[in-house]
């Protein structure tokens, strides 16, 4: 799943608390990246275990999202997308898999030019 950034402070919890908690009490691993998704707001989260500990710690992890936005920490302007400008490099580019992917086509196969006689 992915959640706001201006979320991620609130999941993790001072020290890491929370999601030590969290984890700890459903067994399930639960991982926030570090990096966002490039031109959004927005930070995946990868959880393992079984597919109970994988379903209750989203449900947990995306609780305390909705705790957030309903204290009023959570705007819809910390998740719009896009938010801002962000100037990637082609290698920087993402699929919707996550895998990179080559600038110039949908199939992550070069473009050819026009001149390019090959």
């Amino acid at each position: 799943t992915v959640v706001p950034c201006g979320a991620v402070e609130h999941v993790v919890g001072p020290g890491g608390d929370t999601i030590r908690e969290l984890v700890e009490t459903i067994g399930a691993e639960v991982n926030i990246s570090r990096n966002g998704i490039i031109g959004t707001e927005l930070q995946p989260v990868s959880v393992a275990g079984t597919p109970k500990q994988m379903l209750d710690a989203t449900m947990k992890v995306l609780g305390l999202v909705q705790e957030l936005a309903d204290k009023g920490g959570l705007t819809i302007d910390s998740y719009s997308w896009p938010r801002r400008a962000v100037s990637a490099t082609p290698s920087q580019a993402l699929s919707r898999s996550s895998t990179p992917v080559r600038a110039g086509s949908n199939d992550g196969t070069p473009r050819r030019r026009s001149d390019d006689s090959s």
